[in-house]
C-alpha cells in the first residue's frame, strides 16, 4: 500500500475510529484509490494486519517524522508484519550490501524464495511467484530501499534516531532496515 494512503489510514486510527469505521470511511471515500470494492477490502485487510503492530508510540512517532523517515518506519512495520520480508532483507539484501554488491537481481529474489522450505512457499505457482516478486520490489522502491523496480540499486537508508530508539528492543528489525551489527551497537549498545 502506498505511503500516502497508509498515512491517511493511520490518521483515521489516531482520531479514534475503530477498524470497522475506518473500513467504512475507506469504502465511502476511496482513500485507497481502487476501483473494485473487493480490491479495497483485500488491501484494507492487509492494512489491518499491519495496524496490529502499530502501538500508540508508533502512531505518535509517525506523525512527527519527516516524510522520508515515515517511509522507513512504515517499511519497518512491514518487516514486523511479514517475517518473510524480514528474512529477505537480512538474508539477501543486507548480505549484498556487506559485500559491496549494490544491485538486487531478480535471481536473488527467486533463489531466496526457492531456499525457503515451507510448504506454502514451495507450492506457489510460477504466476504467484512473479506477483510476489513484483510486490516485493515495489515495496522496496516505495520504502526507498532500492532506486527503482527497473534498476534495483540498493540504497542504504539513513535512519532517523527516533526510529532506531523505537526499535532498540527489536534488533532484527534494525538489521532488516540495513543496519549492521556495529551500527546497532554504536546506536543502542
Amino acid at each position: 500500500m502506498p505511503v500516502l494512503e497508509t498515512l491517511k489510514l493511520i490518521e483515521l486510527k489516531k482520531q479514534g475510529l475503530s477498524d470497522k469505521d475506518i473500513e467504512t470511511e475507506v469504502l465511502i471515500n476511496n482513500y485507497l484509490q481502487k476501483v473494485r470494492p473487493s480490491t479495497i477490502k483485500r488491501v484494507f485487510g492487509e492494512f489491518k494486519k499491519r495496524l496490529s503492530y502499530m502501538d500508540k508510540d508508533f502512531i505518535d512517532l509517525i506523525t512527527e517524522l519527516p516524510f522520508e523517515s515515515k517511509k522507513h518506519l512504515l517499511f519497518a512495520n512491514i518487516l514486523e508484519t511479514y517475517p518473510i520480508m524480514l528474512e529477505f532483507m537480512t538474508e539477501v539484501v543486507s548480505v549484498k550490501l556487506e559485500n559491496y554488491d549494490f544491485i538486487l537481481y531478480v535471481s536473488d529474489f527467486f533463489k531466496f524464495l526457492n531456499s525457503k522450505e515451507g510448504a506454502s512457499i514451495q507450492s506457489l505457482s510460477e504466476n504467484t511467484r512473479r506477483k510476489v516478486k513484483q510486490v516485493t520490489f515495489k515495496i522496496l522502491e516505495q520504502a526507498g530501499i532500492i532506486d527503482s523496480v527497473k534498476n534495483r540499486k540498493i540504497i542504504k537508508p539513513l535512519l532517523n534516531d527516533n526510529i532506531i530508539r523505537y526499535y532498540s528492543n527489536k534488533k532484527e528489525i534494525l538489521k532488516g532496515l540495513l543496519m549492521n551489527e556495529n551500527e546497532i551497537l554504536a546506536n543502542i549498545g
